[in-house]
């Protein structure tokens, strides 16, 4: 078990959360440590997981400091549910009223019920119950219409997101959890009833300084807010104002969706300034330079075939030549090899239910083959895959699960492949910023230096671009004799004069 992340891997293989419990807080929760299953066999779920549960956990070590308000849910969540004894120091309150000592019988029923109850009593004073009904405002009493804390709160308004909208992909309400689940990590898994102006306060301040991709960076996954908070963090890992305009949008939304059905007592983050759309986008992923192209394809997987498998040797010279997007290529299927316009053509649908396009019908399209793959070998390759009666282009590629509960996708694996090992490993390009997706940019890149207009790009890729109402409800899509030209502009000197044909 690594001590950053909480994490213990059973002889099961599934994880557990584990986590010391202080020695000063020892003999109130009667146990030396906190473990608790998190039912998966996932390591990046359960990274998730391990950076919840230890925010709430650190929370409760504070609130047991503090000696401030606790609940049950929150005793039995975590197996502290059988309190030994509580032993309380007399202290004098600020007001001068002196707080007794509370002791518990161990061996008296409801023990540890009363136990607690005094607890709240002594500490946090009757007001508490009375809060948890009605919060004060200016304008008199709020009655809230249900107590939740913001795990559950948060799950209400998912389960009712999609009854709102049209069409709601289940990746895009992992994406939406994902974002909500920071206000839990920043402020623990309060209740609705104690939320206030001072909790958005506090959340604004620390997001402004927290890196993307805290769950799964290696640097940051597992450990706290505070010890995130300490370090230094790379100007590289820092939120681009895309990333931060995300998680602001999602904010806005909860809270506005909580006031109005009186979950919240006001609409706490109405008031978040939207960020810029966008950071320069160009800046965001790089493009593959002469130097990187010529690194990639004179390794001895394209001068030698070293390749263990095709998709090693053929999806990036496809990503390369056709900017498609990685789970596009690795989804392909041999029937998608097609001849369209009298012209050997790829067709990017979601004819099974195996695929699903990023933007969906959007993205749906027929683009040429790019004549230097088809003398690299394509189509002997496709050949092939027939005669071996194989259904997909690449059926060594299998589904996996992706991080943050997202859906199952062929590239997955192959993505992890391409740039932890191949690209920083195997090439030694270890700029983070060059990554599969680089092919991408890098295509788009050459179609813009040879001026090709972007309505045919935009055709190409599969972007939907910001074509008029005129083109988009009534222009039909180009042919292929109108795309191939534009297309056969994408080429890469000698970058790849060395690659053995298939």
């Amino acid at each position: 078990m690594s001590s950053q992340n909480y994490l213990l891997r059973g002889g099961n293989g599934y994880y557990y959360f584990r986590m010391r419990v202080p020695k000063r807080l020892r003999q109130l929760c009667g146990k030396k440590e906190i473990k608790k299953s998190l039912n998966t066999q996932d390591l990046t779920k359960a990274n998730r997981l391990a950076m919840f549960h230890a925010s709430t956990v650190h929370h409760l070590f504070a609130q047991l400091d503090s000696r401030n308000h606790m609940t049950d849910d929150i005793f039995k969540k975590y197996g502290l549910s059988n309190m030994k004894e509580l032993i309380v120091e007399t202290t004098r309150k600020p007001d001068g009223s002196v707080v007794e000592r509370i002791e518990m019988d161990p061996d008296k029923i409801d023990a540890e019920k009363e136990l607690l109850e005094a607890f709240r009593e002594q500490y946090v004073g009757k007001h508490i119950t009375e809060l948890n009904n009605a919060v004060a405002t200016s304008n008199g009493v709020v009655k809230l219409s249900e107590t939740l804390t913001l795990s559950e709160l948060i799950e209400k308004y998912l389960d009712w997101y999609p009854s709102n909208k049209t069409k709601v992909s289940a990746s895009t309400i992992a994406d939406y959890r994902a974002k909500l689940t920071l206000l839990i990590y920043v402020l623990g898994d309060i209740r609705n009833t104690d939320f206030t102006t001072s909790e958005t306060n506090k959340f604004e301040a620390i997001f402004a300084k927290l890196p993307q991709r805290i769950a799964t960076r290696k640097e940051y996954r597992g450990k706290t807010c505070d010890q995130i908070l300490a370090m230094k963090i790379p100007s590289e890992h820092v939120m681009t104002s895309t990333t931060r305009r995300g998680y602001v949008i999602q904010l806005r939304s909860f809270s506005q969706w909580a006031h109005k059905r009186k979950y919240f007592t006001e609409d706490f983050f109405g008031h978040f300034r939207l960020p810029a759309k966008n950071d320069a986008p160009h800046l965001a992923r790089d493009v593959f330079t002469p130097e990187d192209l010529t690194k990639i394809f004179t390794h001895s997987i394209y001068t030698q075939h070293s390749f263990t498998k095709p998709s090693q040797f053929w999806i990036p010279l496809i990503a390369l030549y056709q900017g498609i997007r990685l789970e596009e290529i690795c989804a392909l299927r041999v029937a998608d090899i097609i001849t369209e316009d009298d012209v050997l053509s790829l067709s990017i649908n979601e004819n099974t239910p195996d695929k699903q396009l990023k933007r969906g019908s959007r993205s749906v399209r027929v683009v040429p083959i790019h004549p230097t793959l088809i003398e690299i070998g394509f189509l002997r390759f496709v050949q092939q895959q027939k005669q071996r009666r194989a259904a997909r282009l690449f059926p060594e590629l299998k589904r996996y699960k992706c991080k943050d509960d997202r859906r199952l996708k062929y590239g997955h694996k192959y993505s992890e492949y391409f740039n932890a090992n191949f690209l920083r490993k195997m090439i030694q390009i270890t700029d983070s910023k060059k990554v599969f997706h680089c092919f991408r940019h890098t295509v788009s890149n050459t179609l813009k230096k040879n001026e090709v207009p972007e309505s045919i790009a935009n055709a190409i890729v599969g972007h939907e671009g910001k074509n008029t109402i005129t083109y988009k409800l009534y222009g039909k899509p180009y042919t292929m004799d109108v795309l191939l030209p534009h297309l056969q502009k994408i080429e890469y000197g000698q970058a790849l004069q060395h690659v053995k044909p298939w």
